[in-house]
Formats: C-alpha cells, sequence, structure tokens
C-alpha cells in the first residue's frame, strides 16, 4: 500500500505543526504506524543538533593550515581560526557579525586524547583585564557551566579538555584546570573585547594571539609542536549553508549522519535520553556498545512502509523547526528577546534545543550574554533610512564590572551597513556602547542618547549627535525597502535569577539599579 504513497504528499497531508492531525491521518490512511511516524518525528528534533555540529565543523574544518584571513573563518581540528580584524559590509557569508569582539573559534576531537588550551593573560596595553569569553559547547550544543572568561575570573594557564572515555591517570593534570566533557566533539566560540582602534586591535594579534594554542597531551611539553597541515577534502561543501545541507537530507542520509556522530558523542546520561535510544531502535537504529560501531542505521534494510513512514515523520520535523522561534516571545517598546531562560543549557528539553541549533546555533548561556532586537520604533513603525531616530538610555543597560553592552545597526538581512554618507564624514563603526565601540568617543550626558540616521549630524554645531552617531541604511541609495535592525547585546549582564512575579515580561528581568525594578529597554523614537 505505501508504496503507492509519494513521501511529499504524506508530508504535506500531515499538519508539521499538529502531531495529533499527523496521529488520526496515519491512524485512518495508514493503520499501525503512528508509534514509527512519532518516533521519527522525536528521533530527528533528538538528533538535529548534533547532526547540524556536524556539518558545521566539517565546513570549518576543511582547511589545510591555520589561517588568519581576517575573517571568523575556520582552521583543521584542534587549532584556533583567530579574527584579526573587524568584518565590513563586504561580509555576506555570516549575518549579524559583532563588531565589538573578535572571535576565536576552534573545533576538537577529543577521542584519540586531551587537548590542553594554553589560555594567555587578556589585558590591555596598560596592564588592566580586557573581556573575554571561551564558550565551549559539547557535541549535542550545550553550553558547560563555568566556560572560562571574565565572568569567572578565568586566570592564564593550563586548560585541558577531557572526552568521556579517557581514564584520568594519578595526578597527570596537576597544574592544569581539568574540563571534563561528556562528548568527543566539542566547539569553542571565543570572542575578546576590542575598542576597533588599529592600535588596540595590533595589541591583540601581536600580545595576546601568538599566546593561545591547543596542543595535544602528548604534545604537552614539546616547545616546538608544530600542528600537521591537513590536506582540503574536496568533497566536503563549503559553500552552502549547514542547515541547507540538512534540509535536503532524505530519512537515509539525515539518520545515517546521525547514528555515525553519535558513535563519538553518545547520549547524555539522563532517563529522558534513555528512552530515546528505545525510540531509535524502534526506526532502526541498531545499537550495540560491544561492537565497532556500537550505533549504526541502514535505511536500506528497511521495509517500503517503514521508510515511507520515515521519511514522512522527518519532514514534518524539518517543517515544525523551520516555523522557527516562538511567537510568544515578549515584546517589551517593541524589542524583541528570547524569552528562552535555558539558553545553552537545555537538559532534556529536545524541541528548545533543535529550535536554537537551527536559528542560533552557539547560542550563550544567558549569564554570559543576552542579545534583543528592534524592527520597529516605539510606535509600531517599520525602521526606515528615510527617518531619523534617537534611543535615549537614561538608565545605562545593566552589566557587571569588566563587562559591556553594545547596540549595532544591520540591513534587513543581517549584514553590516554600507553607508558612503558616513565613509565620507570619516565614520567606518556600526556599533556604540560602554566602554568605547570602534574607538568611538561617545558622549554621555543625563545617560546616553544614539542618534540614528543616515545623513551626518553637523560634527562642529552638534558635537554630542555626531560622536553619538549610529550610521542607517540610506534606502534611496540601497534600495533596502524592508528597513534595518536595531542590535542590542548585554555581556555578562545582570540577572534577577528566576524574575519578580507580576512584573513586566521581559524574559530575562535584568536589574535596573537601586531601586530594583526590571531594566527594560527604551523606546527608538522618530525625530525627524
Amino acid at each position: 500500500m505505501l508504496d503507492a504513497i509519494e513521501t511529499t504528499t504524506v508530508a504535506n497531508v500531515i499538519d508539521p505543526l499538529n502531531i495529533e492531525s499527523a496521529n488520526d491521518f496515519l491512524e485512518t490512511t495508514i493503520p499501525g504506524i503512528k508509534t514509527t511516524f512519532n518516533n521519527a518525528f522525536d528521533a530527528y528534533i533528538y538528533g538535529y543538533p548534533l547532526v547540524m555540529m556536524g556539518v558545521t565543523l566539517q565546513q570549518l574544518n576543511n582547511t589545510p593550515t591555520e589561517p588568519s584571513n581576517g575573517g571568523a573563518g575556520g582552521a583543521p581540528m584542534n587549532q584556533f581560526a583567530l579574527q584579526t580584524q573587524w568584518p565590513g559590509p563586504e561580509a555576506k557569508n555570516v549575518v549579524l557579525l559583532s563588531t565589538s569582539t573578535l572571535y576565536m573559534i576552534a573545533s576538537l576531537n577529543l577521542k584519540d586524547e586531551p587537548i590542553v588550551m594554553n589560555l594567555p593573560a587578556f589585558t590591555n596595553p596598560d596592564g588592566s583585564s580586557r573581556f573575554f569569553i571561551m564558550q565551549v559547547l559539547d557535541g549535542w550544543t550545550n553550553v558547560i557551566d563555568n566556560t572560562p572568561g571574565s565572568r569567572v575570573n578565568s586566570q592564564p594557564g593550563k586548560y585541558v579538555f577531557v572526552g568521556p572515555d579517557y581514564k584520568i591517570k594519578g595526578n597527570e593534570f596537576d597544574g592544569m584546570r581539568v574540563i571534563r566533557m561528556n562528548t568527543n566533539s566539542a566547539w569553542i566560540i571565543g570572542r575578546v573585547f576590542s575598542n576597533g582602534a588599529p592600535a588596540d586591535l595590533k595589541w591583540i594579534n601581536e600580545e595576546i594571539y601568538p599566546k593561545l594554542n591547543l596542543v595535544p597531551l602528548s604534545q604537552v611539553d614539546n616547545e616546538s609542536y608544530i600542528p600537521e597541515n591537513v590536506a582540503v577534502d574536496p568533497v566536503v561543501d563549503v559553500s552552502t549553508a549547514p542547515f541547507y545541507q540538512i534540509q535536503q537530507m532524505d530519512a537515509s542520509a539525515f539518520f545515517g549522519r546521525m547514528a555515525a556522530m553519535m558513535n563519538y558523542n553518545a547520549p547524555l546520561d539522563t532517563d529522558k535520553d534513555k528512552e530515546m535510544i528505545s525510540k531509535l531502535e524502534e526506526i532502526g537504529f541498531v545499537i550495540n556498545p560491544v561492537e565497532n560501531p556500537g550505533i549504526s542505521f541502514d535505511f536500506t534494510e528497511l521495509d517500503i512502509e517503514k521508510q515511507v513512514t520515515l521519511q514522512a515523520g522527518l519532514e514534518a520535523a524539518a517543517q515544525f523547526l523551520e516555523s522557527g522561534v516562538s511567537s510568544k516571545n515578549p515584546h517589551t517598546n517593541h524589542w524583541v528577546f528570547p524569552r528562552y531562560k535555558f539558553l545553552g543549557d537545555y537538559e532534556t528539553n529536545y524541541k528548545n534545543r533543535a529550535t536554537i541549533a537551527r536559528w542560533a546555533l552557539g547560542a550563550n548561556r544567558v549569564e554570559d550574554t543576552v542579545y534583543g532586537y528592534a524592527k520597529f520604533d516605539g510606535d509600531g513603525n517599520h525602521l526606515s533610512g528615510d527617518f531619523k531616530y534617537t534611543i535615549h538610555f537614561t538608565d545605562l543597560p545593566p552589566v557587571k564590572d569588566d563587562a559591556f553592552w553594545s547596540v549595532t545597526i544591520y540591513n534587513s538581512d543581517g549584514t553590516l551597513v554600507e553607508n558612503t554618507n558616513a565613509q565620507k564624514a570619516g565614520v567606518h563603526y556600526s556599533s556604540i556602547g560602554y566602554p568605547t565601540i570602534e574607538n568611538h568617543p561617545a558622549t554621555f550626558n543625563d545617560g546616553i542618547k544614539l542618534y540614528l540616521q543616515a545623513d551626518a549630524p553637523d560634527k562642529e554645531n552638534d558635537p554630542v549627535a555626531f560622536n553619538n552617531w549610529l550610521p542607517i541604511p540610506n534606502n534611496e541609495e540601497l534600495k533596502d525597502t524592508l528597513g534595518f535592525i536595531v542590535f542590542l547585546r548585554l555581556y555578562t549582564p545582570i540577572l534577577w535569577g528566576e524574575g519578580k512575579e507580576g512584573t513586566s515580561n521581559f524574559p530575562i528581568c535584568l536589574v535596573k539599579g537601586t531601586d530594583n525594578t526590571n531594566w527594560i529597554p527604551p523606546s527608538i523614537v522618530k525625530v525627524g
């Protein structure tokens, strides 16, 4: 019966966002396979972050030598890719690029042996501390607790990443901070603050980066160790975005890759993960820990009814993820912040974990960063380059000591703004905040007021407006009818914890100040 049903027809008849309707359809049309459909749906949601990590890191690793191309590109396994300069409007392959931090990115393979990270002192030329964070994700995209960085006052020294299968021998890690990972795959997404001035970038490139590296444990005492060059694999697709690659995978390809990766990144030790094992076995996964590989999946071994049902469940789950982040995200003064307090710490909330992997892979825990954005002014109208706006922070965004916040302007597609008026005025930044961003001397008076407009303010007659100017897209020049995005970043924000009952629906409930009420970003006001 099922060989006469086109897979796309099955997926289209089912409402992917309403599993009850899917079950009703399967009960009446394809009796007896409702369980398989549900298990395929759950398996896709469960495994999506793992597969997304695998495809992403494969792209990043497909680099012959340690690169330094100025961007946040890739590097071979167990090596850092170091961003040496700010991205500009020409950078189109990654959206919402930060222009207040430089990235330090590496993927780790801990299967063979531990990897040691030599962490330098992140300082300014005067010896004062500089904000940094070395965010670490496991293979399932969970962010480790107390990730090294300014928030936890991490000191220079050796940090050793140890995989789940490695047996620690006596005191072999004396003098090192041990970071025990529960998967053999790990991803380091480091960020270091810079004000963007040439001298500051030079300091980071010459005084900090040379002391940051990764070394296999077996080479930790080899001062002349140099990583081997790795040949580029021409088969690896490095041009198609990972989520597009996954969209093109059918059930055979997706579950096959998921099974292969699970051999290096075992399910976590939770009762719910153990329940998932039985679901995977029902849809065709072979799990035998005493064999090598211990986990496998062969789509061709399944009968045609099961093949079509798995494909239908996969397509329903994929459409569920494409529906995006919940529309219930709170809007306060037309600013949008994710309501998720669980970012980076998903436990067994697989749908949340998969949704973030699809739309915001690499998200930090909220205690490290909080991001929000606005596409509308305070009256609910789309932001447009045809108008002028102000944002008046009478109370500055609450971040802890040695941390910072910034506001950045992006085109509607998330790329950085190219404004010829700004270039003519000698302005080459797209962020402003505190402390000074991009060597831009913000002027404080009753908080700080930012001026968002396409034309430069009069530098002679209104130096405050010029100093606090954020160039927005020039609609006539860029033909950007969708407006622009105002993006707010808070690094090491001050949090309420669980929030205050009865207060606004602002998701993270940031502390405002001495009166202990929720901090809310001010409206974006159209002024001309």
